[in-house]
């Protein structure tokens, strides 16, 4: 025998010596201890009686998780609510040792039950006190690492399983001897699946509006949820059984999929866990039948109290990546991905104080010979420049009307910087909140203002959506008999007629039993002022606390409409009968200055409810108006509504959308990277070893570890 036989025969012998004491102790193990004393034979490792005391051990803990189950069913999920764990929550810490007996429905449970009760019986079969306090340690590390790092609320047997697999992978490879470089590249491709298995993205989000009126909740009642993500069609589909469980997702929708009764459905039948709502990117001044109906369901939603957390998301590319992916998708089948959003704002416990109302009023003074300019008419043209919609993050709309006012002030104060074109009237401008809230800011204006310059207001031009339709009306609370009042709805007739404007005029009587104010001169009507509304809308429901994101936007025909103003006012103050246009050329309307305020007034939120009377917005109208106004004062005032209103903190900002792999992909990920290190050992061994002595060591692990085959006795 040379000296290479002599090496390898001893390192056969040292490898079987080391099997053999690993033998003796994992059987004594495996029998309770009370084989302490056996040595090595030929028996096998593990007798029948053993084997299905531990197969019963295990029937016995999948009987109980089903037991479990059934108990949370009959007690409608409160086993749930109670023994869930909820990340990063103190009090509820000690779920981690609850959680793994928990599960969302009988589907969750069947889907990780047979792999988990084939980790714990290989794990069973090292030993009772080693599938004990392996169980233990998976148990608090794997789950404390969940409550700690954690998305949502979560539960399942399925962290105790992967816990299980790991110790099986490890006790492989130290049992089997792997090279170390197996273990490190194993170790990487198991990094690589961790890293390629949760991702996310992050959306702009804006929460639903929250209030109350006469104590009575209106819109999102909830601004945090950490909810999966599931399509319209997947929650309405939930059976009966099961129905309970919709309050774990989040319906991401489209908000032309909406409708009343869906709603109902969502919210109050299945109780789902949050809304999500998309709003779709389409042209706003169309009359689509999607742009109709977007406009019908934020009215309605604006009419009823939700329980669950609501938000609202802008479309984009992102966005409807992820609703695409959840519409080719089932909640009762495994998606490749899963989707879930973690929201986490302030918790809006109590109402904040209504905002100060913040009136602007500028003076253009016109002259007459031997007239004081105190003693002058006056014709006032008014607007609001606040905004209402279902989220107060996204009230930007309604700029029209206010740009109209700044554009009218513009153009007379170029004619009345010169003397010779003065008018023989002074022009007051006045812009102001509360448009939403039933034009408080108007009510408060003339509550402070003195009776004798009300007195001396002749006519009130009200703008209100001016760019609704191509058609304009002018609405008159009587029948107008006044001689210059008729002289004025002429100037407006004739210069409909010039430039081709669908104009009309209509009269009808104030409602004061009314509760709300449908259109802004019904404010001064009451106080027994001569006053109209020019307006394009069709339709004249009051404007209290409703609105649409959709409030149409087009630069053209507003300023269409503000030379028709200009040039009738014009045409009455000058008597111009006969006379041409007067806003041409260098003193026409610019169409770069209303795109510049359509921008700065769409830059924020001007929520009626939210607006506090130094925000930006609101310095700058007050700084246009002193550019161009011979004088301007300012009016603030509490809004005091005829109900009681109570507004909570807005809510928007970022939102995290966790991207995941189901479950089963990291099973398949686990599989492959052990059939990858099996293979990588088996072609290391035989090239370093031969196949004689990899074939005894696989043997041997068999033998120690389920009782197959015999172990060949020691020399």
């Amino acid at each position: 025998m040379n000296a290479n036989d002599s090496n390898k025969g001893d390192k056969e012998e040292s490898i079987k010596a080391d099997l053999s004491k690993y033998n003796t102790s994992e059987t004594n193990a495996a029998n309770g201890g009370n084989d302490a004393a056996a040595t090595n034979s030929s028996k096998p490792a593990m007798t029948i009686k053993v084997f299905f005391i531990k197969l019963m051990i295990i029937l016995v803990l999948v009987a109980f998780l089903y037991l479990v189950q059934f108990l949370n069913s009959v007690l409608k999920d409160k086993l749930d609510a109670t023994l869930s764990l909820y990340p990063r929550q103190w009090k509820r810490l000690w779920a981690i040792f609850t959680c793994p007996f928990i599960h969302d429905d009988y589907k969750h449970l069947n889907s990780i039950i047979l792999l988990f009760t084939a980790c714990a019986f290989f794990v069973l079969l090292r030993g009772n006190l080693r599938f004990l306090w392996v169980s233990i340690i998976v148990l608090i590390l794997g789950n404390f690492g969940s409550w700690l790092f954690g998305v949502n609320r979560m539960n399942g047997v399925s962290e105790w399983m992967f816990g299980l697999l790991g110790y099986i992978y490890f006790s492989v490879i130290t049992d089997l001897g792997y090279p170390i470089h197996c273990t490190i590249h194993g170790l990487k491709a198991l990094a690589l699946a961790v890293a390629i298995t949760v991702v996310w993205l992050t959306f702009p989000i804006h929460r639903m509006i929250q209030f109350q009126r006469k104590n009575q909740p209106y819109g999102s009642q909830q601004n945090n949820g950490e909810l999966r993500l599931a399509s319209l069609s997947s929650i309405l589909n939930i059976s009966e059984d099961s129905r309970m469980k919709a309050d774990h997702y989040t319906a991401l929708v489209m908000m032309n999929e909406l409708s009343e009764l869906t709603i109902v459905s969502l919210v109050d039948n299945s109780q789902v866990g949050g809304l999500v709502i998309i709003i779709p990117s389409v042209d706003r001044n169309s009359d689509s039948e999607v742009v109709s109906k977007c406009r019908e369901v934020e009215k309605y939603m604006l009419l009823r109290s939700f329980p669950c957390p609501v938000y609202f998301i802008e479309e984009d590319a992102d966005v409807m990546g992820v609703y695409n992916a959840l519409q080719s998708k089932s909640i009762s089948m495994t998606p490749s991905n899963i989707y879930t959003i973690s929201v986490k704002f302030p918790r809006n416990t109590k109402p904040i104080a209504l905002p100060e109302i913040r009136s602007l009023e500028g003076i253009l003074e016109g002259f007459k010979e031997g007239v004081p300019v105190a003693s002058l008419p006056t014709i006032l043209i008014t607007a609001t420049y606040d905004s209402f919609t279902a989220a107060p993050s996204l009230s930007t709309g309604d700029v029209d009307s206010t740009i109209a006012v700044l554009e009218i002030a513009r153009l007379f104060s170029r004619l009345y910087e010169n003397q010779k074109t003065v008018g023989v009237y002074n022009l007051q401008f006045l812009l102001s909140s509360g448009g939403h809230a039933d034009f408080e800011g108007f009510r408060q204006w003339m509550i402070r203002s003195s009776p004798e310059a009300l007195s001396r207001v002749q006519f009130v031009l009200c703008l209100d959506d001016l760019i609704v339709s191509q058609r304009l009306t002018l609405h008159l609370s009587k029948q107008p008999s006044d001689p210059e009042l008729l002289r004025l709805l002429a100037a407006f007739t004739a210069v409909a007629q010039h430039m081709g404007i669908d104009f009309a005029t209509t009269h009808e009587a104030v409602d004061i039993v009314r509760e709300h104010r449908a259109l802004p001169h019904e404010r001064f009507a009451l106080r027994r002022m001569v006053a109209g509304t020019l307006t394009s809308k069709v339709r004249y429901d009051a404007p209290y606390l409703t609105g649409s994101f959709f409030a149409p936007s087009d630069a053209a025909v507003l300023a269409r409409n503000v030379r028709f103003v200009a040039e009738a006012l014009a045409k009455f103050m000058f008597g111009l009968e006969n006379a041409g246009e007067v806003f041409t050329g260098a003193l026409g309307v610019e169409p770069t200055v209303i795109a510049h305020w359509e921008k700065v007034l769409r830059a924020a939120p001007r929520n009626v409810l939210l607006l506090k009377k130094d925000a930006a917005v609101v310095g700058a109208l007050e700084a246009e108006l002193k550019r161009v106004c011979t004088s301007v004062s300012v009016v603030d005032a509490e809004m005091d509504l005829k109900e009681e209103v109570k507004v909570f903190a807005d809510n928007a900002g970022e939102v995290a959308v966790f991207v995941s792999k189901s479950p089963l992909f990291d099973v398949y990920t686990f599989l492959f990277v052990l059939g990858y290190l099996v293979v990588v050992y088996i072609v290391t061994a035989i090239a370093h070893e031969g196949w004689n002595a990899v074939r005894r060591e696989i043997q041997y692990f068999l033998s120690v570890n389920l009782g197959i085959g015999k172990k060949e006795k020691e020399n």
